[in-house]
């Protein structure tokens, strides 16, 4: 039996180990499988309340280019870009916010960019100014972080077609990390503050007329942010262990408890066993201090005839039905086990001796009244039984209990059997 035992544990640490095995991979594929999330598209421009505006270095340096609306409405707009200063620039930009201070656009992993552009330039540069306080003058957008991602002329094919941009495409520009002498942990484009987004032309720019248009700019997102996907994957992953560690415990300590019901249960008759009972007694001691118990042994007379004449599997039978009979008649609070072969005892918490003695001749009666039918076979047993009474405080006083009580049993098997002492 012992041997099932470890084999069986043996196979459930493998299923555990097989299950958790399963589970991790399980939430490992799913770690993997963030790019399958469905995505949410939200547009950036235009919105209907931009606030834009046109610049050019004819407005600001005293340049020799300008810029002007065509139709305003359209966002188009024209630059004419004349070299009577080194670094002549034009564009056009949008402010995202009311204040400075910006929008949080850093869970977007995509931007779409929808532009129209006619002219010499081999660059288009899509700028954006985010708030960086260690620089930001109140009121001035040139104080705001510049970045700019460059775009070939040459891509812009379809109006229809837009330019794909990630957010890592960004980079701060190297003559404002100059100008604002920010520190090199703060030269990186954040995107928790965008507050302006607009067009520029860059590059090796050639004086004449180039024609500009900012459609539209669409941010794309997965409705499930990168971050938020893992924690609940490990959280997922860590409560299924939990329950999965917990279920198993359960069945761990059910099959112990039936392994420990099982080693207290005699195996033919379903009674409690010597350790059941002693068991029994435990639980009885552990709410009082001490207790008036009488013992009932009995054993069935001449029961090897049995064996003899009609074979053990028919003895097996007689005391299967006799533990049956005697169970019925007993109290529920009293314990009832095979002590061994043919010996049975009966232990009775809180009954005198005297009703313990009323008892064992009903009993004695009942055993010897019963016809047994076994395989056609009518059998008629009988009896001896042996009681004894004392008040315990202690379950290994059980011995002594049960000695007193096989001296009577001892006593009525040798004044005729089928009686009690």
């Amino acid at each position: 039996m012992f041997r099932a035992i470890r084999n069986s544990s043996s196979n459930q640490f493998v299923f555990l180990y097989t299950q958790i095995l399963v589970l991790s991979v399980f939430c490992f594929l799913l770690l993997l499988g963030y790019d399958k999330i469905p995505e949410k598209v939200d547009v950036l421009f235009p919105k209907g309340t931009d606030k834009t505006w046109l610049y050019s270095d004819g407005f600001e340096n005293n340049g020799g280019s300008r810029a002007w609306w065509t139709e305003k409405s359209k966002n188009k707009f024209k630059c004419d870009i004349t070299h009577s200063i080194a670094t002549p620039f034009c564009g056009f930009e949008v402010q995202l916010t009311p204040d400075f201070q910006g929008i949080d656009i850093s869970e977007y992993h995509l931007f779409k960019v929808y532009l129209d552009y006619t002219g010499p330039s081999t660059q288009i540069g899509i700028t954006l100014r985010t708030f960086e306080k260690s620089s930001y003058i109140e009121g001035n957008t040139n104080s705001l972080k510049n970045s700019v991602v460059p775009i070939g002329s040459f891509e812009l094919t379809d109006v229809k077609i837009p330019i794909l941009i990630e957010p890592k495409e960004w980079h701060v520009l190297h003559w404002w990390l100059d100008q604002y002498n920010i520190p090199r942990r703060n030269s990186y484009t954040d995107f928790s503050h965008a507050v302006v987004i607009g067009l520029t032309l860059s590059g090796s720019l050639k004086d004449g007329q180039h024609d500009m248009q900012l459609i539209k700019i669409e941010m794309v997102k997965k409705t499930i942010s990168e971050k938020y996907w893992y924690v609940c994957v490990i959280s997922l992953w860590l409560l299924l262990i939990f329950l999965l560690m917990s279920w198993n415990l359960m069945k761990v300590l059910k099959q112990s408890k039936f392994h420990q019901q099982e080693a207290m249960t005699d195996e033919l008759t379903g009674l409690k066993n010597r350790k059941g009972l002693t068991e029994y007694l435990k639980n009885i001691l552990k709410n009082n201090k001490s207790v008036n118990v009488s013992l009932i042994l009995f054993d069935l007379d001449f029961f090897k005839k049995i064996n003899d004449k009609y074979g053990h599997e028919t003895g097996d039978q007689v005391l299967i039905k006799i533990s049956g009979l005697i169970q019925k008649s007993i109290r529920n609070s009293d314990c009832f086990c095979r002590w061994g072969g043919e010996e049975f005892a009966i232990l009775c918490p809180s009954m005198p001796i005297e009703k313990a003695r009323e008892l064992a001749y009903d009993l004695c009666d009942l055993v010897s009244s019963f016809d047994i039918t076994v395989l056609s076979n009518t059998i008629n047993v009988t009896a001896s039984f042996g009681i004894s009474n004392a008040d315990i405080d202690k379950y290994s006083l059980l011995d002594e209990l049960f000695e007193q009580s096989d001296n009577a049993l001892y006593r009525a098997k040798n004044t005729g059997r089928n009686r009690v002492e």
